[in-house]
């Protein structure tokens, strides 16, 4: 069994990943039975890269480049942390952002996110049959299941 709850590098991203795996096998004389099975879950938050990039390229504008994209415009001496309050920090804001060339990241992860829940199951079943010395019969089945529910949430800015 395992349980890993992850909240990565990025701001306000987290992960959360539960496994069970099951391995059973029984031989009866010239009979062996053998069934695996294993179930993860997982539930997701984090920025969505991919959605930034999409609404910039769609409006014709750059800024296309993601997260890292705007955190390499910043320099070196510019405290970043410090814009984090983007909403009640005036210099933060989406219009008075020091930087004419990019959008505080800050503004980004905020806008534009994406959670979701992913479900797997993996089985299988193994039936062997040792009919003679030098003859076996062996029947398998498996079965794989996933489940994806995944929605991209975007505010309404003025980006």
């Amino acid at each position: 069994m395992q349980d890993a709850n992850t909240t990565g590098v990025v701001p306000d991203d987290e992960n959360r990943r539960t496994g069970v795996r099951l391995n059973v096998s029984q031989n009866y004389n010239k009979f062996t039975a053998t069934f695996n099975t294993n179930y993860i879950y997982q539930k997701y938050s984090i920025f969505d890269n991919n959605a930034m990039g999409d609404y910039y390229a769609a409006n014709n504008v750059g800024l296309n480049g993601g997260l890292m994209n705007l955190i390499f415009s910043t320099p070196a001496h510019v405290p970043l942390t410090s814009y984090e309050d983007f909403t009640n920090n005036q210099f933060a804001s989406y219009n008075n952002y020091f930087n004419r060339y990019g959008i505080n990241p800050y503004i980004a992860l905020d806008t534009w996110r994406r959670s979701g829940k992913d479900q797997n199951l993996i089985s299988s079943l193994d039936l062997n049959l040792e009919v003679t010395e030098w003859l076996d019969i062996n029947y398998r089945a498996a079965v794989t299941y996933q489940s994806l529910v995944s929605q991209n949430n975007q505010k309404t800015t003025n980006c």
